[in-house]
């Protein structure tokens, strides 16, 4: 059983691109002391974000452009030397880097129109994309060479875990050869229940293909209430419950208890 620590920070570091001077004040003793001072034990830190930049050096994502150094490598140095836990974030249901790069794997509606967190190419927000692309491909190996490039790390954290009935090519191609109707609602939901299972298949294997003892949580607010067929592809639960932002006060202790059970 994979050990977790609980006095845990999720450091959110979604940051755009046209943010300068990322991380250009770095300071490790800094960092450390801090860490110390709020007798942190396990703080999780960004490979990904939402963005769609990577914060330490890849070849299969992007460094975000204005990041000189590697920055997740001198966060997970600083930590590992003070005995502080580092899962790794990495996004996974929207990138909008890659979205704008590969507009054919996002996520659309059944009226043709782009799914999830922005709506129009016109509006700002995060970018959903389909997991029934080739993004998924994209994605998996991003885990794995995360993985591979922190042996050491203390567990993988994957975000927006959701798959929409999507109506994009491929998934219209996906229906068609099932035998799905894809003017059925119904038959859409399905499929996107479908699409939505083999990425945790997917995912899941990429990253036991590494190391079967790396622990992974997929992030959905928490685990679907009722998806206990899931449950599988988890090592362990996380529960985000914030009381600003949609949640409320009420959230926590009520989805607390339910995943308690």
């Amino acid at each position: 059983m994979h050990h977790l620590r609980f006095r845990q920070i999720h450091l959110d570091f979604h940051t755009s691109p046209m943010i300068e001077g990322i991380g250009e004040e770095f300071d490790k003793q800094q960092w450390q002391d801090t860490l110390k001072a709020g007798h942190v034990n396990s703080v999780t830190t960004f490979a990904v974000c939402h963005h769609g930049w990577s914060y330490n050096e890849t070849k299969v994502g992007k460094m975000h452009p204005h990041l000189k150094f590697d920055l997740l490598r001198a966060q997970f140095d600083a930590a590992k030397e003070i005995d502080i836990n580092v899962p790794i974030y990495i996004t996974a249901g929207v990138s909008s880097r890659v979205a704008e790069e590969h507009p054919e794997w996002r996520s659309l509606d059944a009226d043709g129109k782009q799914m999830g967190w922005t709506t129009s190419p016109l509006d700002p927000g995060f970018k959903t994309m389909c997991f029934n692309t080739p993004y998924l491909d994209h994605l998996c190996e991003l885990i794995k060479e995360t993985a591979e490039l922190f042996p050491d790390n203390d567990g993988i954290f994957t975000d927006i875990i959701f798959q929409g009935p999507c109506c994009c090519t491929y998934c219209i191609d996906s229906m068609l050869e099932k035998g799905f109707d894809p003017e059925s609602s119904e038959d859409r939901s399905t499929h996107a229940a479908e699409v939505l299972k083999n990425y945790f298949v997917r995912t899941s294997e990429t990253l036991k293909s590494v190391d079967p003892e790396i622990a992974l949580f997929h992030n959905s607010g928490h685990i679907t209430r009722g998806a206990r067929d899931l449950m599988g592809y988890f090592s362990h639960l996380e529960l985000e419950s914030l009381p600003t932002g949609g949640w409320g006060y009420d959230h926590f202790p009520l989805s607390a208890k339910y995943c308690n059970k």
